[in-house]
């Protein structure tokens, strides 16, 4: 009897929730298409009786690179970051700044982005592929909205003549860096005084619109 195209899909997303978890737990280098069936089989409760990891290349064919495309897919809270860029082009900077900051910082705190986020600064500057993936969904989507609002408002003269990116490295950073430092010491094992969030991001904005732009 023919498979239907919801059991394709239902087995996809299967494969790619294994996959997601596999990569957390493995690295995208150590994450094999063994691995990946055998998460399978734990997942629909068949542990003893995974999927063949050939079948993994028939939903995928492309291999790794796409597989990981579609576990970055899977995460609902990226695609409404996408959705808030595109919105909110028009809003003065520090309204922007601030939305911007905010949305990221709960994309970070979505079950499951950490450890992927950790794996790619881990892995990528050896695995070209894994790059060409992040530039494929993230450039369009995320890097290309904001940067072209940024590069509106150095044009309007509102921003000092700098390159665009580096506003985005002002203000992305600290928040990757402050929540893997609160997954490394969670509660109040942390070595120093830390602000919330509100805090957090307010400093970031106040720091960015004083540093780089005109008032």
């Amino acid at each position: 009897m023919a498979r239907t195209p919801i059991f394709h899909e239902e087995k996809k997303a299967q494969i790619t929730q294994a996959a997601l978890t596999t990569f957390s737990r493995y690295g995208y280098e150590g994450a094999t298409n063994k691995l990946i069936a055998q998460e399978v089989g734990k997942l629909i409760g068949q542990e003893g009786k995974p999927i063949s990891p050939a079948l993994i290349y028939h939903y995928f064919p492309q291999g790794k690179s796409q597989l990981f495309a579609e576990c970055i897919n899977q995460f609902p809270t990226l695609q409404q970051f996408s959705q808030l860029l595109i919105d909110n082009l028009e809003q003065p900077p520090e309204l922007f700044l601030r939305l911007v900051a905010r949305t990221y910082n709960e994309v970070l705190k979505t079950e499951g982005v950490l450890p992927i986020l950790r794996m790619v600064l881990n892995e990528a500057p050896r695995q070209p592929e894994l790059v060409t993936a992040l530039q494929g969904l993230i450039g369009p989507k995320l890097l290309l909205p904001m940067l072209g609002y940024f590069e509106k408002q150095i044009r309007a003269g509102h921003v000092r003549a700098i390159k665009p990116d580096q506003i985005g490295m002002q203000l992305f950073a600290p928040l990757v860096m402050r929540r893997i430092l609160l997954s490394i010491f969670p509660g109040s094992t942390l070595p120093m005084v830390t602000n919330d969030d509100d805090e957090f991001i307010e400093t970031i904005v106040q720091t960015i619109l004083q540093g780089f732009f005109n008032h």
